[in-house]
């Protein structure tokens, strides 16, 4: 009987202690969703109690979005830190040294630039030109007060003191991390070296396997050293973010920062895709890691292990009637758009055009599911559009040329059917799931359906070679000028 209820007793342990296992196992570290929407390459400073963060703007100005946040969650943007166009931006890198604000970014595909400010929200300097080669800079200070610029393929220059001239040409210093010769990756693509120094030890975390292609491509791996230009050696952890399976919620994850928590715990900021949701960008992610006793960081939950998603919801696009002194911040013009050829007044963006090229401007759109419409009017020498617009080279949606309404689009498999129609006084589009509709109204009540529909799923970087996301857009093409009275966004 004694002999029975012990090993009844010992059972029921067994049994609690490996119900305990697999509920541990059961409950991984959230992955949350910072900024939804093409935020990608993020950097993140720790000031004080507050963070800044900035992105890659791609051929977009102003360029350079400014956030800033308490608690690492929760973000609000304060400014743009570029202001002029030198080219298409990457990896920015926001940094601070003595009482200075920098953001060191390459202009695709031209050279490297930093500008600086006293203040995250600006005003910010004039882009200095580095005149030197290579992306994604990575800026670090060693304890002797040198510091330093690294490139992408483990390239680093010392800096002057300034910050802002290179003391000496690039050299390589690290030859990245060797994954898996089977594993399916872009390419080997060492980039983004993010520095950061923590209890004796320099860190240097990289991406790796290409930013796209194939859902398994990136990966964010760590190295260490006890200085600030190596020798740099691999991190046993390693890769410490990556997408094992097409299977997984996130594709391509990869490009990170390591960043101290308000609870003095530490996370890893990265990008991804959503899966089947590639037209909407690389959006900004975070997962906690831990330091091992080893002096390595790692994730707290096991990396092939699928977490569960938090969205947090940011800044979003907005119905706008242009009553303020000055374009909202959603806007932004592609890319060398004369500024002084845009103007507000009384609640009207007006928009000039000198010449026959296509100009876009378009609303920042953190949902891939929407309905836009604007209120306009315009000279009949200029052909107005109402777009889901992802570059010059993916755009489509609806288009009026004095009183011909027709599909506009950077390629229509089956052409574009004309329609006559007069006063026409606003445009519309809807998309959901990636279908594209149309249609136009005189009066904004009464709408008339463009017949012709689309499917935008390809309009993504494997299919057009560029980076960027679908985002609401207004187009103009001709010389002449456009008024637009009224933009109006609704989230479907």
């Amino acid at each position: 009987m004694k002999l029975f209820s012990l090993l009844s007793l010992l059972a029921i342990c067994h049994i609690s202690a490996f119900s305990q296992s697999k509920t541990a196992k059961a409950a991984p570290q959230s992955t949350t969703v910072l900024l939804s929407g093409d935020y990608a390459d993020p950097s993140i400073l720790k000031d004080g109690d507050k963070y800044y963060m900035t992105n890659t703007s791609l051929n977009y100005f102003p360029g350079l979005r400014v956030w800033q946040s308490t608690d690492l969650k929760n973000w609000k943007p304060i400014g743009y830190a570029l202001n002029k166009y030198v080219g298409e931006v990457w990896a920015p890198d926001f940094v601070k040294h003595g009482d200075t604000y920098y953001i060191y970014f390459p202009a695709y595909p031209g050279t490297n630039w930093v500008v600086t400010a006293k203040n995250p929200a600006g005003p910010w300097s004039e882009p200095i030109d580095l005149k030197v080669k290579g992306i994604d800079p990575g800026h670090i200070a060693g304890q002797d007060g040198k510091r330093y610029l690294y490139f992408n393929d483990g390239k680093m220059a010392e800096l002057n003191a300034d910050g802002l001239s290179l003391k000496e040409e690039p050299k390589k210093v690290y030859d990245g991390w060797q994954y898996p010769k089977d594993w399916t990756v872009e390419c080997m693509c060492a980039e983004s070296p993010k520095l950061h120094f923590y209890n004796g030890w320099y860190y240097l975390t990289t991406a790796q396997g290409g930013t796209a292609g194939p859902s398994t491509s990136h990966m964010v791996v760590q190295a260490r050293s006890k200085s600030p230009v190596g020798p740099w050696e691999n991190s046993p952890y390693n890769p410490i973010v990556h997408t094992y399976s097409s299977t997984e919620k996130w594709w391509s994850k990869g490009h990170g920062t390591i960043v101290q928590k308000p609870d003095n715990g530490w996370a890893v900021i990265y990008h991804a895709y959503e899966k089947n949701n590639l037209p909407h960008g690389r959006q900004v992610l975070m997962e906690e890691i831990e330091y091992t006793k080893d002096g390595w960081y790692k994730l707290k939950r096991n990396p092939k292990i699928e977490s569960s998603s938090i969205f947090v919801h940011n800044l979003k696009t907005a119905s706008d009637n242009f009553n303020s002194s000055k374009l909202h911040e959603q806007w932004q013009f592609s890319e060398m758009y004369d500024l002084t050829n845009m103007q507000i007044e009384n609640g009207t963006l007006i928009l000039q055009s000198n010449n026959d090229s296509i100009k876009a401007i378009h609303s920042t759109a953190n949902t891939a599911n929407y309905e836009a419409e604007i209120e306009f009017t315009a000279d009949n020498t200029i052909e107005t559009g109402l777009v889901a617009y992802y570059r010059d080279n993916g755009y489509a949606g609806i288009s009026i040329k004095g009183n011909k309404i027709s599909r506009v689009g950077s390629s229509l498999k089956y052409g574009s059917p004309a329609f006559t129609a007069a006063d026409i006084r606003f445009l519309k589009i809807r998309v959901k799931d990636y279908d594209l509709t149309m249609s136009y109204s005189v009066d904004g009540v009464k709408w008339i359906n463009y017949p012709n529909s689309m499917n935008l799923q390809t309009y993504q970087h494997n299919n057009l070679g560029r980076f960027s996301s679908l985002k609401p857009g207004i187009y103009w093409k001709g010389k002449g000028k456009l008024k637009i009275e009224k933009f109006y966004f609704r989230e479907i």
